[in-house]
Parts: structure tokens; sequence; C-alpha cells
């Protein structure tokens, strides 16, 4: 005759509601899973691991109460915190294989401020030692040629006042005749192919052409050569001449129509005094020039341009007022 053998069986949520303890060696049973327990006559069901493979603990979901250590592994043998850690921690080791939540203490995890100390080594010719404090308002970083790092007053080479320890040197030993030296408002011109240098100290600019040297200091210039002046075109398109003060103070003019309007442009401001030449030459056909009511002519009579073709008449006038008032003469006619 056949034998049946029934083990204890219900529902694993009845199972886990009623939480039973099952005697050492019986066996129970969840009808809707067939996961089996063993019982051990001490552990209540909940707290029993299922048989077999499902009594892996990493077929369940983990939670923050679980502690978990793996052993048995070659050389590896890590404690893993037990208990969660605040918010932004990270977990760190203590070189012995037991981890836990701490700050992080890598800099670069963190902002940096100005009291932190950065030095990258280890890098291959590549040692740099960084401030480990604030310099001055108006300072930046610069470096001893040897890696170290400092804070350390500039040179504004893009404008602005020069303390009196400042110099600067520039230089041009190149064929282009024309050279601006930017920022600080000196143009100059070669008058050779010789190597070209202007330094500047705190109280005197000293311009070197070749064997020549200009020095200009506080209120006096003084030259070792010619002193020249630079000449442009001057503008002149449908009656309208234009003198542009920051190109030039000699300009040349070939008069093929009456000059109905003469601008001005870039005159110094009230104070400072520019002087003007303005050489013009005829086309055979007798030219007007209506010159601004600025212009103070002797005994109030503007000239006569000259005719004749090919000839040139030379024009000065300069101003101290910034253009309010033009003292002008003619320097020759007819030449």
């Amino acid at each position: 005759m056949a034998i049946e053998i029934q083990i204890r069986r219900d529902t694993a949520a009845n199972w886990t509601s009623v939480d039973p303890t099952l005697a050492q060696g019986e066996f129970g049973l969840e009808t809707d899973t067939n996961q089996l327990k063993i019982g051990d006559g001490v552990l209540a069901w909940t707290a029993l691991a299922y048989f077999g493979g499902s009594g892996n603990p990493f077929d369940q979901d983990l939670n923050t109460t679980d502690a978990v250590s793996f052993t048995g592994l070659t050389n590896n043998a890590i404690i893993y915190p037990t208990v969660d850690g605040t918010a932004g921690q990270a977990i760190v080791t203590d070189g012995a294989g037991n981890l836990s939540f701490a700050s992080a203490a890598n800099p670069f995890d963190q902002s940096l401020n100005i009291a932190d100390a950065v030095s990258f080594t280890g890098l291959t010719n590549n040692s740099i030692i960084y401030p480990v404090a604030d310099g001055t308002a108006g300072q930046v970083i610069v470096t001893d040629g040897a890696g170290n790092l400092s804070f350390g007053s500039y040179l504004p080479l893009a404008g602005g006042a020069m303390d009196d320890t400042a110099i600067v040197t520039l230089s041009n030993t190149g064929t282009d005749r024309d050279t601006e030296i930017g920022g600080w408002g000196l143009g100059t011109q070669k008058t050779s192919d010789n190597d070209y240098s202007a330094t500047f100290e705190y109280d005197q600019i000293l311009i070197k052409d070749g064997t020549q040297t200009t020095t200009i200091k506080t209120n006096t210039i003084t030259t070792g050569g010619s002193y020249i002046e630079r000449q442009v075109a001057a503008s002149f398109t449908a009656g309208v001449m234009t003198l542009d003060c920051n190109s030039a103070n000699v300009f040349t003019c070939a008069l093929t129509g009456n000059v109905t309007t003469l601008t001005i442009n870039n005159i110094p401001t009230s104070g400072k005094a520019i002087g003007i030449t303005l050489i013009l030459t005829a086309d055979g056909t007798q030219r007007t020039i209506s010159w601004p009511a600025s212009f103070l002519w002797s005994n109030g009579n503007a000239p006569i341009i000259t005719a004749t073709n090919t000839k040139k008449d030379a024009i000065v006038f300069m101003t101290y007022d910034a253009g309010t008032t033009f003292l002008a003469f003619v320097a020759g006619q007819n030449l």
C-alpha cells in the first residue's frame, strides 16, 4: 500500500504573518513560491534562510542594515560598513581591509579657495609649486623659471601708469619702416633699415635708430639726429578734404576740384598745440578753398590758390585750443 508523506505548507504571506518556529529538521514549504525552509528549533520563520539555491542571500534585495563581508578570496578580505553614512560622504579604506563612510579628503572633490595649497608632482619634467597664500589686489601669478609660482606685480602693456621700477624695451630689426608702438600712444617711423629699439622707463623714453638716439624726458625732447615729420596724402573726395591729426603733420593734395569743406579730425585737446602743413598741387584750373571760420589769416585775407599746372602752394596752420582757433600762414606760393 502506498504511503503519502506531507510536510507543513502554506502561502508565503501566511508563513510571514504567523512566523512560527520550526522544530529542528522540520520542513516548511511556501505553496505559491515553491521555496523551502528547514527549522533549527531556535529561529522563527522569517529569520530562516531558504534551502538550496534559494538560500543565497544575493537572491534577495540588500538594505542598509545588512552586513556583507567577502571571505575566502586570495589576498582579499574586506569588511563593509554596517550602517549608512551622511549625504555626500564616500566609502574610504584604512588600507587594512576596513571600509567606512567619510568626507572626501581630496581637495579636487571640493571647491578650492585661496588657502588651499596645490602641487603637481610625478610628471616628467613638470613639478609646479603653487602659492599657499593670496597676494595683493592687482597682482598676477608669476614663475621663477624653476617651477615655483608666486604673486607679483605686472607691467600693463595695454596702457596705464607705470611704477618707478617698470622698464619695457621694444625692438624691431626688420625692414618695415613704419613702426607703431601701440598702447602707449607713441607713433614712430624708421628712416633706415638699421636696428630700431625703444626703451620705456618711469621718467623717460629712449628711441634708437641705428646710431641716433632720441630722448623724451618729462617735458623736454632731445634728439641726437634730425627730427622727421610724417607726411601722407590728404583725403579729397567730392569737394571734401579731410586731414587726420593722428596720421601725420604734413599733408599733400592734388587739387582736381574746389574744396567746399575742410575737415580736421583728432585735434589735440585744449592746452596741447599742433602744427599742420598742407601742400597743394595745382592742375591748371583756378581752384578755391572754403576755409573754416576758425582760420585766422594775416589781415583777415585768405590766399588765392595758384592755378598754374603742377605748381605748389604751402599753407601752414596751428591750433592750441582744441581747434577753436587756427592761426594760418602762407609759407610759399607758385613754388
